[in-house]
């Protein structure tokens, strides 16, 4: 059925989930996978060139005009007509086959363009097959009778609209004024109110769609368990696990439907749910794919999540939903290749959107769309790490992990109108917005040790949010950087070498990675955009800044950096004299590290894990390489050596040959998931950053 938008009668644009193939030429389009096949090849359409196509199919006996397209396909008020032109262009390239010669996508002067050959739509068993599937004809004739009832229904429509709106606009003008100014303010004024009180990890929380209930995963020295309570009236049930892998994935917006994965001992693992208001057994929902990570029911028939492996990238996800009865799956979003994909939030049952967030490099997105996937609107661009997503009166409100602040974006007004903020020390990994004054925190269930490791000492360090360290090898110190964002808490730390703190300077802002520059007894901090560089003692004696990002930094020879910048997506290589400034770019390509050894041999590490060496006076590569275990470098000279951390093990490398050596190892059982490991004296003394879990509880945060 056409749907009427702003005045206008909007065409069909996507096909229903009835459709199973829909046959045209000598091409049999797939609606589910998005793809196109003439038997022999088969050809996957992208996101804007797939909906033209649909749009020309359900609209077989019409020209479609290039408004039709800008206002149905494109949803903008103005689109270039050479985008338009590119993307027929593109369409119609998609489409060229041995197998068929003639026009399929004709062109009208002046009026549009329609599809040129007959089409047959294939719809599910149990949905029947027809070549017009739900398709109303318009009426041809109308009587004056009807004109005439259609007019005066017209203008009473008119008249109560005028009436709506002259009530409703006062009330709507207070409103934008209330939220004109933003308001900052923090945690401070409310109430903590525990909800746990075992000594536990406490991790997984979940919140239903409607706020009423949330779950989590409790697991102690004697138990597992998911737990579902109530906001209202924090009734729990508890649904234990005790020789299972379980993680909570989310609720049924319908019914009281909670829905797990469990991975049993021995090995069998699969998606089920049950019922946290009755008791009955748990249902078998689908077998265990590992790449769903948020999930939701949107009637007792379909179930809606994003799934990691978007085009076999397995860092990406993408939204889709899964039709039970017929046990299908269908895509509904289609990330751009430089996101790190997208991941489901929230479902408004109200008016049927799914609210989802796509993170970009320095961004994140939030969009809507609808269980098709056919309408998709853009609601914020949100710098920073959104965690959870709640809706409010029309707000969008949104927990941020780095900042450790729940922010609030006004939908009406485009504009984001509060930050609230957590000063305390205790760290948060999640806190939502369920009702006016009231949130449901979870505090952090991990935490970063640093650990130095020495022939007589094994010592935890005391301090918060460690990240790196150097050697200073002529004074028995080393030096570590650490980061406690929210409270703006970013050091630079001398310790001695039993671990005792001498001093500490505050920094600016967050920092990344800490260099020693031995020939000249000079410390470089690498910060977002920046590079300070600072003598022994503490004392800022030089910096640096640039319009791009700085991706790295490594000491070099004489009193050089090696530094890596980043603009859009080049990267460039500058060796930068740390007194004078005085800069020397390098014909350096792909490069993510670099260092210079000798006054004209350098080693660098690419996009690839390729390690090669580049000679200055040459102006060109070696020929030598070798490859490396982590994506991201991490090396870093210690002497006249040179280490790098491949994940697991210190590792001695030799620049020259281009080889390597096991130097220390590291038993996970010790302390945890490693993060890094850095030498810090020449007697094989090294610190370790491991992420370990550590016991939390689950609050509530309620206005005083």
């Amino acid at each position: 059925m056409d749907e009427v938008k702003h005045g206008k009668v909007m065409k069909e644009v996507n096909f229903t989930r009835t459709v199973q193939f829909v046959k045209f030429a000598q091409w049999t389009l797939d609606p589910k996978k998005q793809t196109i096949t003439d038997g022999d090849e088969s050809r996957e359409l992208e996101p804007l060139l797939y909906k033209i196509l649909c749009y020309l199919l359900l609209n077989i006996d019409q020209i479609i005009t290039r408004q039709d397209l800008i206002d149905d396909v494109w949803c903008q008020h103005y689109v270039d007509d050479n985008a338009i032109n590119r993307a027929i262009s593109e369409l119609r390239k998609l489409l060229k086959s041995e197998k068929f010669k003639g026009v399929i996508i004709k062109t009208h002067y002046r009026k549009g363009y329609s599809l040129a050959v007959d089409r047959e739509i294939v719809l599910f068993e149990d949905g029947g097959q027809s070549s017009n599937p739900e398709v109303t004809p318009p009426p041809t004739k109308k009587s004056k009778k009807n004109y005439s009832t259609i007019l005066i229904g017209l203008m009473l429509l008119v008249v109560a609209i005028t009436l709506s709106m002259l009530y409703f606009l006062p009330a709507k003008k207070n409103e934008n004024q209330a939220f004109s100014a933003f308001k900052e303010h923090s945690f401070d004024s409310f109430e903590e109110r525990a909800i746990t009180w075992q000594e536990a990890y406490y991790s997984y929380l979940i919140l239903h769609p409607d706020s009423n209930y949330y779950a989590y995963l409790s697991e102690s020295d004697t138990s597992k368990s998911i737990v579902v309570r109530s906001m209202k009236h924090d009734d729990a049930k508890k649904f234990t696990f005790p020789d299972s892998s379980v993680e909570p994935l989310g609720f049924s917006t319908s019914l009281s439907h909670l829905f797990y994965r469990e991975k049993t001992a021995d090995g069998a693992c699969a998606i089920w749910r049950i019922d946290y208001l009755k008791e009955t057994d748990a249902q078998k929902v689908m077998g265990c794919d590992k790449q769903i990570r948020n999930l939701l029911e949107v009637d007792n028939r379909y179930l809606l999540y994003d799934k990691l492996g978007f085009r076999e990238k397995s860092h990406t996800a993408a939204l889709y939903i899964f039709d039970r009865k017929r046990e299908l799956e269908f895509r509904i979003s289609s990330p751009n290749a430089s996101s790190f994909g997208d991941q489901l939030l929230h479902y408004d049952s109200s008016n049927g959107r799914v609210y989802f967030k796509r993170m970009q490099s320095e961004f994140t997105e939030v969009f809507y769309t609808d269980v098709e996937g056919s309408n998709l609107v853009q609601v914020a661009t949100i710098t920073g790490v959104v965690n959870n997503f709640t809706i409010v009166d029309n707000q969008l409100y949104w927990f941020d992990l780095l900042s450790q602040s729940v922010k609030a974006f006004d939908i009406d007004l485009g504009v984001e109108v509060e930050n609230i903020k957590n000063n305390s020390s205790v760290e948060y990994r999640n806190i939502w917005r369920v009702a006016k004054d009231k949130y449901l925190a979870q505090q952090k269930d991990f935490e970063v040790v640093t650990t130095l490791y020495s022939k007589d000492l094994v010592k935890q360090l005391d301090i918060a949010g460690a990240r790196d360290a150097a050697a200073l090898e002529n004074m028995d110190q080393f030096v570590v950087i650490s980061n406690v964002d929210h409270i703006n808490e970013h050091l630079l730390s001398f310790l001695d070498k039993q671990g005792r703190v001498i001093r500490q300077v505050q920094l600016d802002e967050f920092a990344y990675r800490v260099k020693v520059n031995k020939s000249n007894s000079l410390i470089y901090i690498r910060l977002d955009k920046d590079i300070k560089v600072f003598d022994l003692t503490g004392k800022l004696v030089n910096e640096f800044s640039f319009d791009e990002k700085v991706v790295e930094i490594e000491a070099s020879n004489d009193s050089q950096i090696a530094v890596v910048v980043q603009k859009g997506k080049i990267n460039r290589a500058l060796l930068i004299d740390s007194m004078t400034g005085k800069q020397r770019l390098l014909p350096i390509r792909d490069v993510l590290w670099f260092t210079c050894f000798t006054e004209s041999k350098c080693i660098t590490q690419n996009f690839f894990r390729e390690v090669r060496l580049y000679d200055l006076e040459e102006g060109a590569f070696t020929g030598q390489s070798t490859y490396v275990e982590p994506f991201f470098p991490n090396f870093t000279l210690f002497g006249a050596e040179l280490i790098y951390f491949d994940g697991k093990k210190l590792m001695e490398f030799d620049p020259e040959a281009l080889s390597q050596n096991e130097l220390k190892s590291y038993d996970p059982s010790e302390q945890g998931n490693l993060l890094n490991m850095r030498l810090i004296d020449n007697d094989g003394s090294y610190l370790t950053f491991a992420i370990t879990r550590k016991q939390n509880a689950i609050t509530v945060f309620e206005n005083k």
